[in-house]
């Protein structure tokens, strides 16, 4: 069992056996979700995988009670239990955040608290009238 409380000062718990997540008295996420393959197959190599289902899930806007005003002032904590492994031929992967070009300050922090990630900071490039495909550049 791997406590993010330490990180996060909410009482959550992973149980990396059977790869669930435990909330504490008084922490609840505002909704969840299980992310499903469809969802994820634009942005794959593979786009004919058919398993599995279910790729993984997501708990958006995870709070203690005593502090639900965070969450009504736009603050959120979101929890995602990405499976290790593979789909087909790559990495199992998730879109964690999109910024509108006007946000120009960062308002994301990314914490792995059990495992291994990889983030890819990327963006599209502009597209012109008769461009039928997107572009992506990298951030830097």
């Amino acid at each position: 069992m791997v406590n993010i409380q330490d990180t996060c000062c909410l009482d959550i718990n992973f149980d990396d056996h059977e790869q669930t997540v435990h909330f504490g008295q008084d922490v609840y996420p505002s909704y969840s979700f299980k992310v499903p393959l469809r969802n994820i197959i634009p942005s794959l190599l593979n786009k004919s995988i058919m398993y599995p289902e279910i790729v993984y899930e997501e708990y958006k806007q995870v709070y203690k009670e005593a502090d639900r005003n965070f969450v009504n002032h736009g603050f959120s904590f979101d929890l995602l239990l990405i499976p290790a492994g593979l789909l087909g031929i790559e990495f199992i992967k998730t879109h964690i955040f999109y910024a509108p070009l006007e946000n120009k300050k960062f308002s994301t922090v990314v914490e792995v608290h059990f495992g291994i990630l990889t983030v890819i900071m990327q963006k599209n490039k502009p597209r012109a009238e008769l461009d039928f495909d997107t572009c992506v550049g990298r951030v830097w």
